[in-house]
């Protein structure tokens, strides 16, 4: 198994709630022997750089194959780069749990996470110094640079619908939601610190979508059809053979009136209706166009049933360049998109019902007839009427609308004219009314009728599946940024509850930022799962000394076989190497002050550089180890000594006697 010591920093410590570590998590054999070359980091390191493309709460995938790259100064200061393999990691895992027994991700189908495109991320990370440290993860170009292309397309895709069941929606899904994912574009982070400045934080994500489908929907579709094609069948019915203008025509025939002495009546009556073919074809156009809503976050589709949800309207100016920590999807947002969505299924009766009366309005009719009149079996009126105006009107029975002209003319008497005019026009409003009740009841009973479809989907669809799903399954949040512990790591080759934790090292804590965090169902504590997409991570000194050498230097002088004593300084708390002519190293830690000291005992003559180093740093010196004294050399030392001394003390005692003498 992977061993603790080849392990990254686990994610922990969040400004968020903490994500429980999730109990069994497998981990497949290809984990074995990751290509991630560096180690984790060594107490004495004072930077680290991690970047990983991928991660799953408690799943370990700490790896080259999920797309983690570390490196930490000294003990491992190269650059490091590694590409999600995303074959090796389809099927690999499992999250186990009382409820759950789901794999992360799956090559079938039957995953949570369907990475797609994904193998375009990848990971980067450098600490080449104590007091600079660079990392990345996501769409990346040459030395970690954010690549993130706008048009890519969905690099990985979270199928919401595995999880219904910990909703208790799982007896919804075929019939009110079948297909529930969020769908995530090209995404990556990238940060750095250097001598102690503030970290910089860059992240991007392309696109982030949630795409639903349900029956329901389409089934309003057809309910909202079949409303607008009834109106369309009564419509028809007023010019068909045997219709309603039939009914017309021989009603108005058939008057009979009284008009003062006159019996007055109509022929060769004639109802004309155009505009007929547009009003169902108007109908049919605004149920298959897609609706927005206001603020762009939803669209709904009924002919396809769909419901898209673009999260990069939650907020303000996009996806990117968001403030830390700033929530896509919570519960509040889950309330706005519920409000929206309601709003625009009540915007399809709105539009549905303006669109029918606006094309009623633009239908036209045009009624004409002969009008008789008879006094004593003799013709006294000669002409007609024509009356005409809206469909709608007709069918409102709105006659003040109706434009009224005649061409009525006495042939012999003085009847009024004005009265045979309005005797038969009442009388035609009359029969129009009651033949046209049918269709009007029809036209008058639309909108009720298209609410009622609307209401049986809102509740069942909205309140009863996506509402609970945006509430219960996901909490994303963007741009998310806090700190790490540079000891938390978990240990893989242990229990799932036993844990494994190395020395923290300086400064042990590291600043991270995660383009995407998803919390799958965040309110169940014991079922939380975390998915970290795009992380990356450093730790620098803010200060580093580098190591010196302060005493031997090159004018000391010392006999073969003296013990040599080093002395230096550097960053306290650090262990130095130090080795004579490149041989055996002697470890020395620095004391808190940044001194330290160590001897190599008889250190032979001739010339001998001396090495020190941090692993970051490094200072030298060379010396010259004089020969020791031969035994000639030695007799005549001691014979030119007793010499001198014998004549020292002659020419004292001399002295001393004649100063005597001299004196007596």
């Amino acid at each position: 198994m992977v061993q603790a010591d080849n392990l990254p920093p686990a994610k922990g410590g969040k400004l968020k709630a903490a994500r429980p570590v999730l109990a069994g998590a497998v981990i497949a054999s290809l984990f074995v022997a990751p290509t991630v070359t560096a180690a984790y980091a060594a107490p004495e390191d004072h930077s680290e750089a991690f970047g990983q493309v991928i991660n799953v709460d408690g799943l370990g995938l700490e790896v080259a194959d999920a797309g983690y790259s570390f490196s930490a100064n000294p003990s491992s200061p190269e650059a490091q780069a590694n590409p999600l393999n995303v074959a090796a990691l389809n099927g690999a895992l499992d999250l186990t749990l009382p409820t759950i027994n789901l794999p992360v991700i799956s090559e079938d189908g039957t995953g949570l996470l369907d990475l797609g495109q994904a193998g375009a991320l990848s990971s980067y990370a450098i600490a080449d110094t104590p007091t600079h440290a660079k990392a990345s993860a996501g769409v990346l170009g040459a030395d970690g640079a954010l690549a993130v292309d706008q048009n890519t397309g969905e690099l990985a895709t979270v199928d919401l619908t595995k999880l219904f069941s910990q909703i208790g929606a799982d007896g919804l899904t075929e019939a009110v939601l079948d297909e529930a994912q969020l769908q995530l574009g090209a995404l990556g982070s990238t940060t750095e610190r250097t001598d102690g400045a503030d970290p910089t934080h860059e992240y991007q994500i392309a696109s982030a979508t949630v795409d639903l489908h349900s029956p329901l929907l389409t089934e309003l579709n057809g309910t909202l059809t079949s409303t607008t094609t009834a109106l369309g069948t009564a419509l028809d019915g007023l010019v068909g053979e045997g219709g309603t203008v039939s009914d017309l025509v021989a009603a108005l025939n058939g008057i009979n009136l009284n008009v003062l002495v006159a019996q007055v009546g109509l022929s060769n009556s004639q109802l004309t209706i155009n505009g007929l073919d547009d009003v169902v074809g108007i109908a049919n156009g605004v149920l298959s166009e897609e609706l927005v809503s206001e603020s762009g976050l939803v669209s709904v589709n009924l002919g396809a049933g769909t419901v898209n949800i673009d999260l990069s309207k939650v907020v303000e100016g996009g996806l990117n360049d968001q403030p830390a920590n700033t929530k896509l999807l919570d519960d509040a947002i889950a309330q706005q998109i519920s409000t929206e969505l309601t709003g625009l299924l009540d915007e399809v009766v709105t539009n549905l019902t303006t669109a029918v009366n606006d094309a009623l309005a633009t239908a036209t009719f045009t009624l004409t007839a002969d009008v008789n009149a008879e006094v004593a079996f003799v013709d006294v009126v000669d002409g007609g009427i024509n009356i005409s105006g809206s469909l709608a009107d007709l069918l409102n029975g709105n006659s003040e609308a109706f434009t009224v002209n005649n061409t009525l003319s006495l042939l012999s008497g003085s009847l009024d004219l004005t009265a045979v005019l309005d005797a038969v026009t009442d009388s035609v409003f009359a029969i129009l009314d009651s033949t046209l009740t049918e269709v009007t009841a029809v036209v008058d009973g639309l909108p009720g009728a298209l609410n009622a479809a609307v209401a049986n989907v809102v509740a069942p669809l909205i309140d009863g599946a996506i509402e609970p799903l945006l509430e219960g399954v996901l909490e994303i949040t963007i741009n998310e940024q806090g700190t790490i512990a540079s000891s938390e790591v978990n240990n893989l080759a242990a229990t799932s509850a036993a844990a494994q934790t190395v020395a923290p090292a300086p400064e042990g804590e590291l600043n991270y930022v995660t383009a995407l965090a998803i919390d799958v169902l965040p309110d169940a504590a014991a079922l939380a799962v975390g998915v970290d997409l795009g992380t990356s991570a450093v730790r620098a000194a803010a200060e580093y000394a580098d190591v010196v050498i302060t005493s031997p230097v090159p004018t000391d002088s010392f006999t073969d076989g003296d013990d040599v004593v080093v002395t230096g300084t550097g960053e306290p708390n650090t262990d130095i190497e130090v080795s004579l002519d490149g041989g055996s190293t002697v470890t020395v830690t620095t004391d808190e002050n940044g001194n330290w000291t160590t001897t190599f005992p008889a250190v032979p003559e001739g010339q001998h550089t001396i090495t020190a180093t941090d692993g970051s740093s490094e200072d030298q010196v060379t010396i010259t180890v004089d020969p020791a004294e031969t035994g000639v050399d030695a007799t005549a030392d001691s014979t030119a000594d007793a010499t001198a001394d014998s004549t020292a003390d002659a020419t004292a005692d001399s002295t001393a006697d004649a100063t005597a003498d001299s004196t007596a």
